[in-house]
């Protein structure tokens, strides 16, 4: 016999109303305590009842004369097993029920983990991107500081070559001036000497003759 709804709810904890719930076909098992006991009362409604028990036929067995009777044989029994019925799901009807709201709320959980699974996806695709335009433009600054140090490394030997030129020049020019300076020195000490011999000469006419 069925119990009746209060009965289900003061005599059964949640988790034993779970287990008849499964037992006669009831899959979704959310809801409060109520809900739960109220698809189990509408579920055993609807569900067929049992084919009735059919009690095996016992063989008949055949008397012989007494002159020629035999003992008979044993002849098995045929027991035929009770098939259980079939646990009849419930299908929700309507819009107002228990099980059509329990639906409803197992759509809406399974769309909600859906549309969180593909804001997810999307945020990783984003994040990708991300990554990969941030590190395309760390390689090209990487690349036009390599390009800058090289020219300015050149610019730096260049500058340094020049200035070696430089100094090597007027290290010679300064050579030839030294030398040009003594020769000129030399040539005017010497002019010098023959001039100031021409000079005497001639304030000294005398000495000059008697030189003679």
């Amino acid at each position: 016999m069925v119990e009746t709804f209060e009965e289900l709810i003061t005599k059964h904890t949640r988790r034993e109303l779970e287990d008849m719930a499964l037992k006669i076909g009831i899959e979704n098992l959310g809801g409060t305590k109520s809900q739960l006991a109220e698809a189990i009362i509408e579920a055993y409604k609807k569900a067929k009842p049992p084919a009735p028990k059919v009690e095996p036929l016992r063989p008949a067995v055949q008397e012989k004369p007494k002159e020629v009777q035999e003992k008979p044989k044993e002849v098995p029994l045929v027991i035929e097993q009770k098939k259980q019925p079939k646990a009849v799901p419930i299908k929700p009807l309507g819009t107002k029920g228990v099980m059509a709201k329990a639906a409803a709320s197992d759509k809406f959980s399974k769309d909600a983990a859906k549309a969180g699974k593909d804001l997810r996806d999307e945020g990783l695709r984003n994040l990708k991107n991300g990554l990969a335009k941030f590190n395309s433009a760390v390689d090209a600054q990487t690349k036009e500081n390599k390009d800058a140090s090289f020219k300015f490394n050149g610019g730096v030997r260049q500058i340094q070559a020049d200035s070696d030129r430089l100094a090597s020049d007027m290290k010679a020019n300064a050579k030839d001036i030294d030398n040009r300076s003594k020769k000129m020195v030399e040539d005017g000490v010497k002019r010098f000497q023959a001039g100031q011999a021409e000079f005497k000469g001639a304030i000294s006419p005398d000495q000059g003759q008697r030189r003679g």
